[in-house]
């Protein structure tokens, strides 16, 4: 468990896909057996994904559960 990809499209909505992997990996701390934990992008939205995915990493709030940020 834990080595689920999660599969990119050039024609895929790339918001929607940002938060989509995004939450697959970071849900639970990543502790899940389908942790999104591997992105197999289609060549052509490789630049254009990892442009949008980068900042949406940037802003994950990092805490103690009870502090209910996006990952602890």
């Amino acid at each position: 468990g834990g080595k689920s990809p999660q599969i990119l499209f050039e024609d895929a909505d790339m918001e929607r896909a940002v938060t989509f992997v995004l939450k697959a990996i970071t849900q639970n701390a990543g502790q899940t057996c389908s942790a999104g934990s591997r992105l197999l992008a289609q060549r052509s939205a490789y630049d254009v994904f990892g442009t949008e995915l980068s900042p949406a990493f940037e802003k994950l709030e990092v805490g103690a559960p009870e502090m209910d940020r996006d990952c602890g």
